[in-house]
């Protein structure tokens, strides 16, 4: 059976060949369909932020991901994170808000990000960079994943506090 990924190959062509937007139609089209943003040539911010607000899985077709374009994707699902090049804090702490799960894709980890994430559950210390945290608190943390429990551990982080206040 030939279908039309098969038969583009045959001719040397890509299916952005097909089909391109300029900007006009560009943003009408992605406003009706957000799967139209893959067909869209010179994308702007203003297009791309609303394919994203469509659906988060938008960022995956988005040139130039933006911090303002990341946090809406983000904020929708912190799954969104995936396709995030530039993970700043900001845009980390969103997605850890919504499920301290995401720490583990969070490369610069702060303090305030790791709290938020161990806040939720305890389970987060398994994801946690220790060496952000003062050296008291490092060897604190470490002594909490051996030896307290659950609630112990949650009444204790409940107590820590960033470095920055």
């Amino acid at each position: 059976m030939k279908t039309l990924a098969n038969f583009l190959k045959e001719v040397n062509w890509e299916e952005e060949d097909i089909i391109s937007y300029e900007w006009e139609e560009a943003l009408q089209q992605v406003k009706e369909n957000w799967y139209a943003l893959k067909f869209v040539n010179n994308q702007t911010e203003e297009i791309c932020l609303e394919a994203v607000k469509e659906t988060w899985y938008a960022l995956k077709y988005v040139d130039n991901k933006t911090e303002e374009i990341c946090l809406e994707a983000v904020k929708q699902n912190w799954d969104a994170l995936m396709y995030v090049d530039n993970k700043t804090e900001n845009i980390c702490l969103e997605a850890v808000k919504q499920d301290w799960d995401a720490l583990k894709f969070v490369k610069n980890q702060t303090e305030e990000i790791c709290l938020e994430a161990m806040k939720q559950d305890w389970s987060a210390l398994m994801y946690v960079d220790k060496s952000i945290f003062k050296k008291e608190e490092e060897e604190t943390i470490t002594i909490w994943e051996n030896v307290y429990s659950k609630a112990e551990f949650e009444k204790a982080v409940a107590n820590l506090k960033p470095l920055t206040t």
